[in-house]
């Protein structure tokens, strides 16, 4: 008999107890949500789906190309029993007939972002790390256009960027203000996550003001839940209206995708950065000139400054005096305590970071101090703030000697690489002059002074005058990238 004839009692039998079981069903259902949740539920949604397409058309592909740096290759011998030149290899010998090592030019790089139209006349917002180094951009718009883009400016201490294309009569993003924000708060994420473009994912504001993640030197990071993934940088974070509250930046994750955590840069902030960006191409900062450092409740004590009790010291602690500087110039040294600034209470030694670089160079300001336990006031000048790579060869020279005695840059170890490497402090080697002392001490760049001497430092500005101190020669603890500590010496020749 035909094996589906035979099924055929099975089948109907089926089919009954499917009928029966909806009979039941119809007779036993619930009668499903209330028709207000129902509204309410339906009208969140038609707000997100309005968010999406109010403002896909803003929202654009980046494609950024660079070129990536030419590696030694040296060709290899093959296997003899598969040797095509097993003639020529006999005729030369036993040796490899092509025995050299030459450059070979390593495939161009190319990484993909995301981007906001804020300017109708072609002026897209995106993250300075989506188009750093990028001797190629293009951009790529809703309705499929791809056209060639240029970068305005950037400033990598928040991790902005602005880029033009040449068109005009651009869909453009009105920009919300995000200090309206509050945790809890729905928020809409747009990007092209893995390339995907236009992806909307949807979250809340999981809280405000995050510091220290160790991607910009300035942090006031809205965290979401929204989903965002690799491709989502530079994209935008929007409130229900509409409105641009953030730049998509970064994600914490243990395996590379969302894991509901993300930051995004506050639309203040780009507000704050884009009329320097679009008139000087870089943002110009003021600048005093100091190391700061928290004050702890025991430091505070041991600087005589009294705190009440149950709550955690105020004020900005200064624990280094850059020679030639505002700050210099005015007076101030290790241990002065700033506790006012233009009249205003400092909280701590990151505000006071912030507050000083949001003014102006050449704006006057008015510091209140405490040095051995009594206030004092200075007036001072501020100055214009150097850029990373500027601070990075001054931190090698408190004394006054060039970098290049030593051949060898500092930087201070981003938080994100101190928890991964599970380091209190360190200064980070960011490059090696070859035939150099730091080279012959056998340093690379990605190693971490841990310490010079006998003193631990937790700082490159600390590393730079333990090694000014040391003169001909320093014994150094260094952690190695492959997480190996290790002991060097330093010294210096005479020809150096």
């Amino acid at each position: 008999m035909n094996t589906f004839l035979r099924n055929l009692p099975s089948l109907a039998l089926v089919a009954g107890l499917a009928a029966g079981t909806t009979l039941l069903l119809d007779q036993h259902s619930t009668a499903g949500p209330e028709p207000a949740t129902r509204d309410a539920t339906r009208e969140l949604s038609r707000a997100f789906r309005d968010v999406a397409r109010h403002i896909s058309p803003s929202v654009v592909g980046i494609l950024a190309t660079r070129e990536a740096e030419d590696r030694p290759a040296r060709i290899q011998a093959p296997d003899p029993q598969q040797d095509p030149f097993g003639d020529l290899r006999r005729f030369f010998g036993n040796q490899e007939p092509f025995p050299w090592s030459f450059p070979v030019p390593s495939p161009l790089q190319r990484g993909q972002g995301t981007g906001v139209i804020v300017d109708a006349d072609g002026v897209i917002a995106t993250n300075n790390h989506v188009v750093a180094g990028a001797t190629q951009i293009e951009v790529s718009l809703q309705d499929g256009r791809r056209l060639a883009a240029s970068v305005i400016g950037t400033d990598p201490e928040t991790d902005l960027a602005l880029l033009r294309v040449k068109e005009e009569g651009l869909p453009a993003a009105k920009l919300g203000d995000s200090s309206t924000l509050e945790p809890g708060d729905w928020v809409v994420a747009v990007g092209n996550p893995f390339g995907l473009d236009h992806t909307v994912t949807v979250g809340v504001v999981s809280a405000l003001g995050r510091r220290g993640i160790g991607v910009a030197d300035y942090e006031d990071f809205i965290q979401t839940d929204a989903a965002i993934n690799p491709g989502n940088s530079g994209g935008p974070l929007l409130n229900l209206d509409g409105e641009v509250i953030g730049i998509n930046t970064a994600i914490r994750s243990s395996n590379g995708g969302s894991d509901g955590i993300s930051f995004a840069i506050p639309s203040q902030t780009l507000a704050g950065v884009m009329p320097q960006l679009l008139g000087d191409g870089r943002v110009s900062r003021g600048y005093l000139g100091v190391n700061l450092q928290p004050l702890t409740p025991e430091l505070a004590a041991s600087f005589g400054l009294e705190t009440p009790a149950g709550q955690r010291p105020q004020g900005a602690l200064v624990s280094q005096v850059m020679a030639g500087t505002p700050a210099a110039e005015a007076g101030l040294r290790p241990g002065d305590i700033v506790l006012r600034l233009d009249g205003t209470a400092v909280q701590d030694s990151r505000e006071l970071s912030e507050r000083v670089a949001a003014l102006a160079p050449g704006t006057r300001a008015e510091l209140v101090l405490l040095r051995e336990g009594a206030e004092k006031e200075l007036t001072l000048e501020l100055g214009e703030r150097p850029s990373r790579d500027e601070r990075s060869a001054r931190a090698l020279r408190p004394d006054g000697r060039d970098a290049a005695a030593l051949g060898l840059r500092l930087g201070d170890l981003p938080p994100g690489m101190a928890r991964e490497q599970d380091l209190a402090g360190g200064a980070l080697v960011r490059s090696v002059e070859p035939d150099s002392p730091a080279a012959r001490a056998g340093l690379v760049p990605g190693d971490v002074i841990l310490s010079v001497g006998r003193h631990e430092v937790d700082s490159a500005a600390a590393a730079a005058e333990r090694l000014a101190e040391a003169g001909g020669g320093a014994r150094l603890l260094v952690r190695g990238a492959d997480g190996a500590t290790r002991w060097l010496f330093l010294e210096r020749s005479a020809r150096d």
